[in-house]
């Protein structure tokens, strides 16, 4: 997670607290490695606390160019059937971080199709 010039990594449970942004408006932008990154303009303002709605990753985006599609399908099939000993390890494709690139992987990819970045929030 970016904003204000702040980099920060979330709680396991996705929370996260930026503190001293400067007043105005700022973007903030979430990103995980294999997921769709978004981002949304917030307006900051001095002295309160801005709490923000959830947001949740779209899965897929294994190349991180802002496209779930077939690029990305691609990748999971040059590493099919890979784990984390194989010569043909990609993390990235290991979407469902279970060890070993599969059709779970493959579905992930399949179910956000056609998605742009910015992913919804």
């Amino acid at each position: 997670m970016e904003a204000g010039g702040q980099q920060i990594t979330t709680g396991l449970n996705g929370q996260y607290l930026l503190i001293n942004l400067p007043a105005g408006e700022v973007t903030i932008t979430i990103h995980r490695q294999s997921y769709l990154r978004t981002w949304k303009v917030v307006a900051i303002l001095s002295g309160q606390t801005t709490i923000l709605p959830d947001v949740t990753l779209l899965a897929g985006d294994i190349n991180q160019d802002g496209v779930i599609e077939l690029a990305d399908l691609n990748l999971i099939g040059q590493a099919w059937n890979a784990t984390s000993s194989s010569s043909n390890w990609n993390p990235a494709a290991d979407i469902t971080n279970n060890g070993i690139i599969n059709i779970l992987d493959m579905v992930a990819v399949s179910f956000n199709w056609d998605w742009v970045a910015p992913g919804p929030w």
